[in-house]
C-alpha cells in the first residue's frame, strides 16, 4: 500500500492523510445487518463480532470529481467475503477499505 500512497503523492492524487472521524490505531465493530444489506456474501451471523483496526487513512478525490473524500484501511480480526466475492483467494480477504462517500462509513463504530 505504501507505493500506492507513494504514487497518488506524486500525481498529485493524495491532498492529506487523515480522517475527520478515525485515526490509525482506532477500533471499530462492523454493523452485522449492514454489511448484510450492502451485499457482502457471508451469513449474517459471520459479522456477529466482526471487528478491526485502522491501519491507515487517507483523504482525496478518489473518484476523480473534484470531491476529496475519507478512506479507511482496515485490518480484520476475520476473513470475509466481499459483495461479488474474492477472486484471489476462496478464504475471503483479511483487509477492507472503506471510502466514506460511498456510506461505507455506515458499516462501523468506534469501540
Amino acid at each position: 500500500m505504501n507505493e500506492i500512497k507513494r504514487m497518488q503523492q506524486l500525481a498529485g492524487i493524495l491532498k492529506e492523510e487523515y480522517s475527520s472521524e478515525f485515526k490509525v490505531g482506532d477500533k471499530v465493530k462492523f454493523n452485522p445487518e449492514m454489511m448484510e444489506e450492502m451485499g457482502f456474501e457471508d451469513p449474517v451471523e459471520h459479522y456477529e463480532d466482526l471487528v478491526g483496526v485502522v491501519e491507515e487513512t487517507a483523504h482525496y478525490d478518489i473518484m476523480d470529481d473534484g470531491e476529496p473524500t475519507d478512506i479507511l484501511y482496515i485490518k480484520l480480526n476475520k476473513k470475509i467475503q466481499p459483495p461479488g466475492g474474492f477472486v484471489d483467494s476462496e478464504e475471503g480477504m483479511d483487509t477492507i477499505t472503506l471510502v466514506k462517500s460511498e456510506g461505507d462509513f455506515d458499516m462501523i463504530h468506534k469501540i
